[in-house]
C-alpha cells in the first residue's frame, strides 16, 4: 500500500507548464504544513478539509513551515509520530 498523499497547488501554472499536475506531497508533510497553518489561523479548517479543497499552494506551504521555525517543526514531527503510533489522526 502506498503512502497517503495530499494535493499541493502551483500559483503560476504558466511558469510551470512542464510540471505534471496535480502535484502531491506525503500526508506527513501536509500535516507539518498544517501545524504552521494552525499556529497562525487556528482550526477554522482541518487538514482533511484543506486537502479536499486542493491543498496548500507551494509558496504558502514554504512560508508556513518557515514561520513555524525549527522548534515548531520538531514539535509537530514529534506529535505526528506519536499520533501515528497511537493509530493515527488526520489532523
Amino acid at each position: 500500500m502506498s503512502e497517503r498523499q495530499a494535493p499541493v497547488q502551483l500559483a503560476y501554472t504558466g511558469m510551470y507548464s512542464n510540471i505534471e499536475q496535480p502535484l502531491t506531497i506525503p500526508w506527513w508533510l501536509h500535516e507539518l504544513v498544517y501545524a504552521g497553518y494552525f499556529k497562525q489561523f487556528g482550526n477554522a479548517q482541518t487538514a482533511e478539509r484543506l486537502a479536499e479543497r486542493g491543498g496548500f499552494e507551494c509558496y504558502e506551504a514554504l512560508t508556513l513551515l518557515r514561520d513555524l521555525g525549527p522548534d515548531g517543526i520538531q514539535e509537530a514531527l514529534r506529535r505526528t509520530t506519536r499520533e501515528a503510533s497511537q493509530g493515527g489522526k488526520d489532523e
